[in-house]
């Protein structure tokens, strides 16, 4: 298992815009389910909430993804 490091200096353009990708995904997922809910959600805090999201699921995919690089 790896243990939650990653050099951020070593990360490549792909990773790079896929945290944007995720993040702009997230805040789509989190607006889109305010509005099927009936929720009033202020257009910053969903694009915080929904930023978060995406930048953790992010994380957790370079952190995999570094750890089945080393595995090889």
């Amino acid at each position: 298992m790896a243990d939650g490091k990653v050099d951020l200096s070593k990360l490549t353009m792909v990773e790079i815009l896929l945290l944007v990708a995720f993040a702009i995904m997230g805040t789509a997922i989190v607006s889109g389910l305010g509005i099927v809910a009936g929720i009033q959600l202020d257009g910053l805090v969903a694009a915080v909430i929904g930023a978060v999201i995406g930048m953790t699921a992010w994380w957790f995919y370079v952190v995999k993804r570094k750890a089945d690089h080393h595995a090889r």
